[in-house]
């Protein structure tokens, strides 16, 4: 039975207007209400008549409008002294982008300590050629440089966990991309339609992988997956003409229908493309999908590059509220590396040693130094803005990290780059989540987000020792509605919203 393409396309704006309404509106309609209201009546301001923002619930400035005819822009690091901490999106009740469809701006910079670039922020900025983003950017929303048509490159933070639904699809003039080691998820058409882009990186941290990601990358040539990606999508590489061979890793177990080695017509029916050649290793997923296809396999006959296996690497969680720790087997293992030696090093690479992370959580009520409660209290201080926002520390955890080779234990208190925590907590509320890091003396506020469970906080974080969990309530001109902050707070040694969901339905070539 033949499935054309615009039926899929067609099915999956439904689904996504449906997944907006039903899931953005029905979870978050008080919330955005209550945001709605206040930046309606009193939180709506200008500065210099370019910048419109309006304060959240976390104390912090959202920018909600660009009134400026600038061609180079640099987004203020705070306004009317109040920290400038993202861009605004449909959450907050925005529906549209800050700087969408300005043709005027040409290069624009983000400074450091902006955390959020809200969805379709620079949507249709077709000027557009360069970008700074910083590593203090821990998410970007989806459709946020969509139709940029004359970005050339960008680099992507390592905070950074997930490519978004649609967030550089039709960036036609974007030649580089740099995916950062430790990037969770790319989303449903995260760079679809980017025709100049020759080649492509995917992290062996990559776990989740949505559908059509790179489809119609017409000049795609190269593509490197690493060893540790699992999974494949449905046309995550359909109609990338140019690709005429690709890779797979022995870790891949799963690969999904017109993934690559296939094109469409006009009309949306599949077309395998002459001559593609698989490369793999026999009894894999790759030699499954060429044989099903019709494709040329080619078997490799070195062996696999050695990443760490299940037997090899294991990850132990224990203690109280339920921790996990997110991250590819060799991602750990690139995180403590220094705390190896070389011979240790090649000793787990290499199969010869076991290695066993763990990350073990406890309660310290009641044993926290009177030192530490003083950060915490200066560092509650800071981000609380009068009876707007008053927080209170319900919990003190110690979160620990180790690792054991060779029965030999060692204590890691800070990883090379972040690591994925998170921890469920007791009695959760809705509301802005933050983490407060302590180093040196020094407090620095981090993210944190509460899962779509609404109980588990999850955080990326490259230091281990003490947690400070607290809430606020937040008072309002309607009453008080209570908002759960988490602060993380480390010393010792070391010192989103809602996504888009869709699917795109079977194609069969007649």
């Amino acid at each position: 039975m033949r499935k054309q393409r615009v039926f899929a396309v067609v099915t999956a704006t439904v689904m996504f207007v449906g997944a907006f309404f039903m899931t953005g509106i029905s979870a978050k309609a008080e919330d955005s209400a209550t945001a709605l209201s206040e930046m309606q009546a009193e939180k709506a301001a200008e500065t210099d008549d370019k910048w419109g923002y309006f304060i959240g619930d976390d104390g912090m400035a959202y920018i909600n409008s660009y009134n400026g005819n600038m061609k180079d822009v640099e987004i203020p690091a705070a306004i009317d002294g109040h920290k400038v901490i993202g861009t605004a999106n449909w959450e907050m009740g925005l529906f549209g982008g800050i700087f969408g469809e300005n043709e005027l701006i040409e290069s624009i910079i983000i400074p450091e300590g902006v955390n959020y670039i809200g969805s379709y922020s620079f949507s249709q900025c077709k000027s557009l050629k360069t970008i700074v983003i910083p590593d203090s950017i821990i998410e970007i929303g989806y459709g946020a440089f969509s139709g940029c048509s004359s970005l050339e490159s960008v680099e992507i933070p390592e905070g950074v966990m997930e490519i978004s639904y649609n967030t550089f699809s039709g960036c036609s003039a974007l030649k580089n991309v740099e995916l950062p080691e430790g990037i969770l998820t790319l989303g449903l058409w995260a760079f679809s339609g980017c025709t100049a882009l020759r080649s492509i990186n995917i992290p062996s941290s990559v776990t989740g992988i949505d559908a059509a990601i790179f489809e119609n990358c017409t000049s795609l040539e190269s593509v490197e997956i690493l060893e540790g990606v699992t999974k494949i999508g449905h046309s995550m590489f359909d109609g990338c003409v140019a690709l005429k061979n690709i890779k797979i890793p022995t870790s891949v177990e799963h690969i999904g229908e017109y993934a690559f080695g296939y094109t469409h017509d006009s009309d949306g029916k599949s077309i395998k493309l002459p001559d593609f050649t698989i490369y793999g290793y026999p009894g894999t997923a790759a030699e499954a999908y060429a044989t099903e296809n019709g494709f040329t396999f080619i078997e490799i006959k070195d062996e696999p590059t050695q990443t760490p296996s299940e037997a090899e690497i294991t990850v132990d969680v224990s203690g109280e509220f339920s921790p996990k720790l997110e991250a590819a087997k060799d991602r750990l293992l690139s995180a403590i590396a220094g705390y190896l030696t070389g011979e240790q090093l090649f000793a787990v690479r290499t199969g010869a040693s076991a290695l066993e992370i763990k990350l073990f959580v406890s309660s310290l009520d009641g044993s926290v130094s009177e030192s530490d409660k003083e950060i915490i209290a200066k560092a509650i201080g800071e981000i609380s803005d009068g009876d707007k926002l008053s927080f209170k520390v319900m919990n003190y955890l110690d979160v620990k990290l180790s690792a054991s080779i060779n029965e030999k234990e060692l204590a890691i208190t800070e990883t090379d780059g972040r690591l994925t925590v998170s921890v469920e907590l007791e009695n959760p509320m809705s509301g802005t989540y933050k983490a407060i890091r302590i180093h040196d003396g020094k407090a620095e506020a981090i993210d944190a987000q509460l899962g779509k469970d609404g109980k588990r906080l999850t955080f990326a974080t490259d230091k281990f020792s003490t947690y400070a969990i607290a809430y606020s309530d937040v008072a309002s001109g309607d009453g008080t509605v209570n908002a759960l902050i988490a602060i993380l707070c480390i010393t010792g040694l070391a010192g989103f919203a809602a996504g888009a969901a869709a699917a795109l339905k079977k194609r069969s070539a007649t």
